[in-house]
C-alpha cells in the first residue's frame, strides 16, 4: 500500500508517507497517518512538493479499479487490481508481480503466456522473444552462436516447432533450426537449398540425394547477367536463347555461325546436337549444313518407332530399313527387291536412270532412261508381228510368233530367241506319156535356239511353194518349179528342189532335192537344211522316185513292174509351239505305165506335209497331190497314163508354203 499523506486544498502540501501494511490507500487530509517501520520516503513531516512527485521503494506498484466507480474522503479502496509492477530488479511486468525479463506481458488471469514481450540479458543471453496464445511465435537472439531469429508456431505452454530460423551466417530456414545454405525449406533429409555465394538450387530426396524441384506458374523466363536465357511457357516448352551444355560438350546450339559439314574431331562445325555414351566414347551428332540437316555418328545408329528399330544404319554404310522405301506412298524397295514405276506409260520428263515397268499386254518388261530414250533392261523379248500364241513347258512361259506368210517381227529390247525356219516345198513333176514325175523336194529348215535380236524390226520371209509340172500324152506341157526360200534375221532356208522327169529332165537342188523320173539326173540338198530326192531309172516299171525330206532321203523308183513308185523322204518334228508337229516332208513319186489297164499307186509323201505321187491310170486322174500349206512339204509327182488321158489329169501337185516360227520365254 502506498500512503498518500497531505493537505486538501488550493496550494497544499502533499506528504507521502511509508507503505501501510494493512493493505488498501488511504487517502486523508489534513491528519496524517500512522508511520510504519518500512522506510519513510522523503520523511516522516510534510513537506512541500514544488518540482513533481518523486517515488521511492523496493517496488513500484500500478492498480486499476472498474470504469467509474468512486469513494468517500478519507475512507479506504480494496476493490483494486494490479496491472504493472516495477521491481526493484528494474523488470517491468504487466499483468505478473514476479517479472523475469526487462519487460514481460502475462495474462493474470489464466497466467500462461498470451500476449508476451521478453527482452532478456546482456551479452551472448540477449534477445527478443514475442509469445500468443501459449505459442512462441517469434525470438530474435543476441550475438555469436546465440544470435539466431525465429518463428516459432504451433505446441504450447511456451514451447512451440520451429517454423522459420535466421541464423548468426544469415542463413535463412524454413522448417529447419539449421539452414546449411542461404536459404533453405525442409529438414535435412529433405529439402530445397538456394546458395547465393555459389549461384546454385540444390534439391534433396528423403534420403539427402539429389532430387527433383518443381515450379508452378503460368510461365518463367530466367535471365543471365540482364540477358533473356530460357524461357519457359505455360505448355512446358523451354526455349534456351543462345543453346544448352551439359556437362561441357555443346549439345544443343542455336548459332548460325558454325554451320558447316560435320567435324569428326570436335563435332563442332555445323553441330547442333550431341549425345555420348555412358563411358565418353562414342558420339552421336546432328547438324545442318547449308539448310541440310545431317546425322553423324561413329559407330551405328537407328530409327525406332514403338520401340522397334524400322531403319539402321552401320558403320560401313549398309542401311537396312524393315518393310522397304516408300517413294510418294509407293513402295520403292522391299525385302523382295526393287520397285519401279508401273505403267504402259512411260513417265513423263525423266532424269538419266529414272526406271519404269511397262505394263502394257506383251511386253511386261523393265527400262530404263539412258538421258535420251527408255532401253529394256530384262534379256526377255517382248516383240510383235504374226500370229501370237503362249504355252507353259518346264515351268517356263513361251510366246510363239507364227509366221504364214511374209511380215514383220518388232522386237522392244535385246534379247535371245529360237527360231525354226522351213522354205517352201518344190513342185512335183507332170506326167508324160507312160513314165511317172518325180516327187517335189521339201523345203530347207533351219533351227536356231538362243539367237540374238535387238530392238527393231525385222523382215520375215515365208517361201511360196514350187508351182507344178504339167503334161498329157502328147508332151510336157509345163515343167515344175522349186520352193521358195523363207528368211528370217541371218537366217535362210532353201526353197525345195522340184521333181525330174520325161526326156532327162532333172530333178532340181534346193533344201531337199526333187525325185528323179524316168532316168533323168538328180539334184542336190543344201547341207544341213534336207536330203536328197530318190533316183529312178528307163526300167520297165517306169516309176518315179520320191522327193527328199528333212529327215530322210527320198524313196528309189521301183525297177520291178506293177510296185509302188519312191516314197517321199520324211520330215522332222518340232516342238517350238509347244506340240510336236512335223514339217518337210518330200512328195512321191509318180507311178510309171505298168502294161496293166489297172496301173499301180504313186509313192505316198513323206510325214511334214509331203503329197502323195500319182497312181498309172488308164481312166481317172492321175495328178499328184500338193503338199501341205505352211509345212513346206513338197508335191507329188503325177503317174503315168494308160492310153490317152486329157492334161488336166496329168499335174504334178504344188509345194507346201514354208513357214517361220519365233518363240521366246515370257
Amino acid at each position: 500500500d502506498v500512503l498518500l499523506e497531505g493537505y486538501y486544498g488550493n496550494g497544499a502540501t502533499v506528504v507521502i508517507g511509508s507503505e501501510r501494511s494493512s493493505g488498501g490507500v488511504f487517502l486523508g487530509y489534513g491528519v496524517q497517518p500512522s508511520v510504519t517501520t518500512q522506510g519513510q520516503f522523503l520523511s516522516s513531516t510534510p513537506a512541500t512538493l514544488s518540482q513533481g512527485a518523486y517515488v521511492v521503494s523496493d517496488t513500484h506498484k500500478w492498480y486499476t479499479v472498474t470504469a467509474g466507480s468512486s469513494v468517500a474522503v478519507g475512507s479506504q479502496l480494496t476493490t483494486m487490481t494490479e496491472r504493472m509492477r516495477i521491481t526493484g530488479a528494474g523488470n517491468v511486468g504487466i499483468g505478473t508481480s514476479s517479472p523475469t525479463a526487462n519487460l514481460e506481458v502475462i495474462d493474470p488471469v489464466s497466467s500462461n503466456f498470451n500476449g508476451k514481450i521478453h527482452i532478456g540479458g546482456n551479452g551472448s543471453g540477449r534477445r527478443l522473444v514475442l509469445e500468443q496464445s501459449d505459442v512462441l511465435t517469434y525470438k530474435m537472439g543476441g550475438t555469436g552462436t546465440n544470435s539466431i531469429t525465429q518463428l516459432v508456431s504451433g505446441g504450447s505452454a511456451g514451447v512451440g516447432s520451429v517454423a522459420m530460423t535466421i541464423d548468426q551466417s544469415q542463413n535463412v530456414g524454413i522448417g529447419t533450426t539449421n539452414p546449411v545454405a542461404q536459404f533453405a525449406v525442409g529438414t535435412a533429409a529433405r529439402r530445397i537449398e538456394i546458395a547465393g555465394t555459389d549461384g546454385v538450387i540444390r534439391g534433396f530426396d528423403r534420403s539427402a540425394s539429389w532430387a527433383n524441384i518443381d515450379f508452378e506458374a503460368a510461365g518463367y523466363t530466367f535471365d543471365c547477367g540482364g540477358t533473356l536465357a530460357l524461357t519457359l511457357d505455360t505448355s512446358g516448352n523451354a526455349t534456351f536463347a543462345q543453346g544448352l551444355t551439359v556437362s561441357g560438350v555443346a549439345t544443343i546450339n542455336r548459332g548460325n555461325s558454325s554451320i558447316g559439314a560435320p567435324d569428326t574431331a570436335n563435332h563442332a562445325t555445323g553441330t547442333r546436337i550431341v549425345l555420348y555414351d555412358g563411358s565418353d566414347v562414342h558420339w552421336y551428332a546432328l547438324g545442318i549444313e547449308s539448310n541440310t540437316m545431317w546425322f553423324n555418328s561413329d559407330v551405328n545408329y537407328k530409327f525406332y518407332v514403338d520401340a522397334v528399330s524400322k531403319v539402321d544404319f552401320d558403320g560401313s554404310g549398309v542401311v537396312n530399313a524393315v518393310g522397304g522405301y516408300k517413294v510418294n506412298g509407293t513402295t520403292a524397295i522391299d525385302s523382295n527387291g526393287i520397285s519401279a514405276h508401273v505403267g504402259t506409260t512411260a513417265p513423263s520428263s525423266p532424269s538419266a536412270g529414272k526406271m519404269w515397268f511397262n505394263s502394257t499386254a506383251g511386253v511386261a518388261a523393265m527400262y530404263v532412261y539412258n538421258g535420251a530414250g527408255w532401253d529394256r533392261m530384262s534379256n526377255k523379248v517382248s516383240a510383235t508381228g504374226g500370229t501370237v500364241s503362249t504355252y507353259t513347258s518346264g515351268g517356263a512361259v513361251y510366246r510363239v510368233h507364227a509366221f504364214t506368210s511374209s511380215g514383220t517381227f518388232t522386237t522392244e529390247s535385246s534379247g535371245t530367241v529360237d527360231v525354226l525356219v522351213v522354205a517352201g516345198g518344190g513342185g512335183g513333176h507332170g506326167g508324160f506319156q507312160s513314165p511317172g514325175g518325180g516327187g517335189g523336194g521339201a523345203g530347207g529348215v533351219i533351227y536356231s535356239t538362243a539367237l540374238a535380236v535387238t530392238s527393231q524390226s525385222y523382215s520375215v520371209t515365208v517361201g511360196a511353194g514350187g508351182v507344178r509340172g504339167q503334161g498329157d500324152g502328147a508332151a510336157v506341157t509345163a515343167r515344175p518349179t522349186s520352193g521358195g526360200n523363207s528368211t528370217f534375221s541371218t537366217l535362210t532356208a532353201i526353197g525345195g528342189g522340184y521333181g525330174g522327169g520325161y526326156a532327162n529332165y532333172s530333178s532340181a537342188s534346193g533344201g531337199s532335192a526333187g525325185g528323179s523320173g524316168y532316168g533323168g539326173g538328180l539334184g542336190s540338198p543344201t547341207s544341213g537344211q534336207g536330203n536328197a530326192g530318190g533316183d529312178s531309172s528307163q526300167s520297165a516299171s517306169q516309176n518315179a522316185g520320191g522327193g527328199g525330206g528333212k529327215g530322210g532321203a527320198g524313196g528309189f523308183g521301183n525297177n520291178t513292174p506293177n510296185t509302188t513308185a519312191g516314197v517321199g523322204g520324211v520330215g522332222q518334228a518340232y516342238s517350238i509351239t509347244g506340240s510336236s508337229v512335223y514339217y518337210a516332208g518330200g512328195g512321191g513319186g509318180g507311178s510309171g505305165y505298168q502294161n496293166t489297164s489297172g496301173g499301180t499307186n504313186g509313192g505316198v509323201g513323206g510325214n511334214g506335209g509331203g503329197g502323195a505321187g500319182g497312181a498309172s491310170n488308164s481312166s481317172g486322174n492321175c495328178s499328184g497331190t500338193n503338199g501341205t500349206a505352211n509345212t513346206g512339204g513338197g508335191g507329188g509327182g503325177a503317174g503315168g497314163p494308160v492310153g490317152s488321158i486329157d492334161q488336166t489329169q496329168q499335174l504334178g501337185g504344188h509345194g507346201g508354203t514354208g513357214i517361220v516360227i519365233i518363240r521366246y520365254a515370257v
